[in-house]
């Protein structure tokens, strides 16, 4: 296992619209625990609510390697999902594994439905709905494929065109989209704080406290820079980072995203866009952007998608994606000219070969659960809830929707891995840079 840590840039543009918070101090060494919890983004976060609740007599750790909640928790566009984009189903089998994610996805989004109100979380939560958009017409026919798709499963949405897009979002650029009824826009990073300052009385966090290394002898060893804990249990929820804790090397792997939020827009430049209500719209390619029109009227864009393994980006390196986030705002915002952009941050996602996620009782007091191919706020609080009371020794009313999922498929050895994905990454680029 490997000492690194990964370092988070400091400009998610999310995260700067709160305040800032002391750390959470480092635990002394040595130190034990009933159940410790090693990761605090959404998986985590739940996994602590929920075990909390069930063992209200235990002593919960919730350990983090950086700023709790401030790692992909915090960075992704705010989109709570139900459905997904599909390109029609090709069996009984792949329609059942559609509406079980489907059925996942909405049981998470109760879940957090429920804290938002029980804790007064101010998130700008807004059950808005989400356009899947197209530009390029060699791309409608995909559309039209998952609204039959919708249709058949019986999932409200609507087929919109281009007038009907343009009144909607204030941009002539999409020819064509669907749009879903069920999903929430949010800011992600008030979300996710909300919950940490409402965490149960038996969870301790620690922040800055990464687990270095893991002994499953006699229960469960890990190590940090601050000393060893000893742990009856563990439920580890790092997502991308897994393979540095030694777990599913080869099954999962990193993508890094970055993204851009501008500042308020006028009075004058939102009167031109025809004051539209915030929307959320999600790309028809991968390589497409992804765009929020958010509650405070700023506009954010998400649109490279890149194997960038082993560190964050630095300053550098975002600088030079801002002029890929400029061009694509003012291809679908001509009228506004150039919008000053107010932070540029990188993330990651966890993916993997087959689009399965993780949830797995590896033995000897162990549990992991992560990897949601880029749709992990509501899929993510579901499996860290779950896992929490298959923990507990229950059998989650959800598992047989998680297990319809899958396992996730092997990946190339390394290093074909890296040039495989390079390869595949830049190809695809290239064919869907219409819609970036």
């Amino acid at each position: 296992m490997q000492s690194w840590i990964r370092k988070n840039d400091d400009g998610c543009g999310w995260a700067l619209d709160l305040p800032p918070h002391p750390l959470a101090q480092p635990p002394k060494a040595p130190q034990s625990c009933d159940w410790a919890i090693i990761g605090a983004g959404f998986t985590g976060i739940a996994a602590a609510h929920r075990l909390a609740a069930l063992q209200p007599n235990s002593k919960i750790l919730l350990l983090d390697a950086e700023r709790a909640g401030e790692g992909a928790s915090a960075r992704n566009s705010g989109f709570i999902v139900d459905s997904t984009l599909n390109d029609g189903v090709a069996s009984p089998q792949d329609r059942e594994k559609y509406l079980a994610k489907v059925r996942c996805n909405r049981a998470g989004t109760r879940i957090l439905a429920r804290w938002v109100q029980d804790f007064g979380i101010a998130c700008g939560w807004d059950p808005a709905g989400k356009y899947h958009a197209a530009h390029d017409p060699k791309n409608f026919a995909k559309l039209k494929r998952f609204s039959g798709l919708l249709k058949n499963l019986d999932i409200a949405h609507e087929l919109l065109e281009r007038p009907d897009l343009n009144r909607a979002l204030g941009s002539d650029f999409y020819g064509l989209a669907v749009k879903t009824d069920g999903g929430i826009l949010v800011n992600p990073a008030k979300l996710v704080r909300g919950l940490l300052d409402h965490l149960p009385e038996n969870v301790s966090l620690y922040e800055e406290t990464p687990v270095l290394k893991m002994e499953r002898r006699r229960g469960l060893k890990l190590e940090t820079p601050h000393g060893s804990i000893k742990a009856k249990g563990a439920i580890c929820c790092v997502n991308a980072l897994m393979p540095l804790l030694g777990l599913n090397r080869g099954r999962v792997m990193a993508l890094t995203l970055t993204a851009s939020i501008t500042t308020p827009l006028r009075p004058g430049q939102l009167h031109a866009l025809g004051t539209p209500s915030p929307w959320g719209v999600l790309p028809v390619d991968a390589m497409g952007a992804t765009l929020r029109l958010t509650d405070d009227h700023r506009l954010m864009i998400r649109n490279t998608v890149e194997y960038h393994p082993g560190v964050a980006m630095n300053a550098a390196a975002l600088e030079k994606r801002k002029a890929v986030h400029r061009a694509g705002l003012a291809r679908r915002f001509p009228k506004l000219g150039n919008l000053p952009l107010a932070s540029t941050w990188s993330g990651s996602v966890c993916v993997t070969r087959n689009g399965s996620p993780v949830f797995e009782d590896l033995g000897g007091g162990l549990y992991l659960a992560g990897c949601y191919n880029a749709g992990g706020v509501a899929l993510g609080t579901l499996f860290g809830w779950s896992m929490a009371e298959l923990a507990d020794g229950g059998r989650p009313q959800t598992l047989p929707d998680i297990e319809r999922l899958g396992r996730p498929a092997r990946l190339p050895p390394a290093p074909l891995r890296g040039w495989g994905m390079w390869a595949s990454l830049a190809w695809k680029r290239r064919i869907g840079r219409s819609e970036n």
